[in-house]
């Protein structure tokens, strides 16, 4: 399909490399070679259809581990690579640090080529998936912000689209229970203007969105969040969660702090930048008076 990601296969073994690109080409998908980290860091960076990576863990200079946090820190594109790791050595704190970086499989060498090709095609499909819904979410965003001005300066000027003069019926009255929820409803309006103001849902989506408050709120009672918890509580899969918080940390938002009895858990907390921009968008909402 046009809209496949490319695939990036990293190993220091030039004949493995070379077969497992041939086998992703026997599939109908354009497959990349490259034998260390930095030669693979310049061809990522360099061809915006890669969106899978197939990396060794044991290289030379530097690691499968060490490669994908660089690709992290590449921009969007770099946070939502589909990572999948072959190592013949495999141990817990490599699978532990491979889950934390988002790794959407972790196979043990040898691997058959149907199980590494599946695992290639389900990788594909879940980024090509993600880019297609955010790519409609931006465009709805975009759609929405359009409707909000014309809306705004049709209510500010009187007058449609062409510029026309439209008669402006004078506001019924509203009173009761009606009035109630009319405020309730002019409430969560302004936080949702104020959010897209702090927080463009652009940028934050709903998982993120509630994962700050979430944050925010562990800030002020003095309580920890740990990873596995902030998953759960998120309301989406694992691994899209745990890329989520990836997301998070690149933009220095948030931080992993280890747990110092238990090195296999990690605590996530607000960022200073994270606390102070959670705190704008809050400082900004206007709550009404308690009865109101």
């Amino acid at each position: 399909m046009n809209d496949d990601p490319a695939i990036l296969v990293v190993d220091d073994e030039p004949e493995i490399a070379a077969e497992l690109v041939a086998l992703v080409g026997r599939a109908g998908l354009v497959a990349h070679a490259a034998h260390d980290a930095a030669a693979a860091i310049d061809r990522f960076s360099a061809d915006p259809r890669i969106g899978v990576i197939v990396t060794d863990v044991r290289m030379p200079r530097r690691s499968g581990i060490e490669f994908v946090r660089a690709v992290r820190a590449i921009g969007e594109r770099g946070r939502r690579a589909r990572i999948i790791f072959c190592t013949g050595y495999a141990d817990l704190n490599t699978a532990v640090d491979a889950l934390r970086l988002g790794a959407v499989e972790f196979l043990r060498k040898p691997i058959e080529p149907s199980e590494m090709l599946a695992a290639i095609r389900r990788a594909a499909d879940d980024y090509r998936e993600e880019s297609a819904e955010r790519a409609l979410d931006t465009a709805a965003a975009r759609d929405l912000a359009q409707v909000v001005e014309r809306f705004r300066s049709f209510i500010l000027t009187g007058k449609g689209a062409g510029g026309a003069e439209r008669p402006v019926p004078p506001a019924p009255a509203v009173t009761g229970a009606a009035a109630d929820r009319l405020r309730k409803t002019n409430h969560f309006m302004s936080i949702r203007k104020q959010r897209d103001v702090h927080l463009p849902v652009a940028e934050f989506d709903e998982a993120l969105w509630f994962m700050l408050l979430e944050l925010y709120q562990s800030h002020c009672t003095g309580q920890r969040v740990s990873i596995s918890s902030l998953c759960l509580s998120s309301g989406i899969p694992q691994t899209t969660a745990l890329r989520r918080i990836d997301d998070l940390v690149a933009r220095e938002l948030v931080r992993r702090v280890p747990d110092p009895t238990d090195r296999r858990r990690a605590f996530v907390e607000l960022s200073d930048e994270g606390l102070a921009r959670i705190s704008r968008f809050l400082d900004s909402v206007m709550l009404e008076p308690a009865g109101a």
